[in-house]
């Protein structure tokens, strides 16, 4: 695996961090499904999905 992924001049798109955005991106989205599932209001899941990114 490549360390880094993608250099634009003094920018670098680093493999790990690429990753793990993609793991959190997916992982709200499962929160947001499985919670409108079951009914929980949208907007509560949206703001504890932002505090949770902002805290994690």
């Amino acid at each position: 695996m490549h360390p880094t992924i993608l250099r634009v001049g003094s920018v670098e798109l680093h493999s790990y961090g690429l990753l793990l955005a993609i793991a959190f991106l997916v992982g709200i989205q499962l929160f947001l499904s499985r919670g409108a599932k079951r009914g929980l209001p949208e907007e509560k899941l949206s703001t504890l999905s932002l505090l949770l990114l902002v805290l994690a």
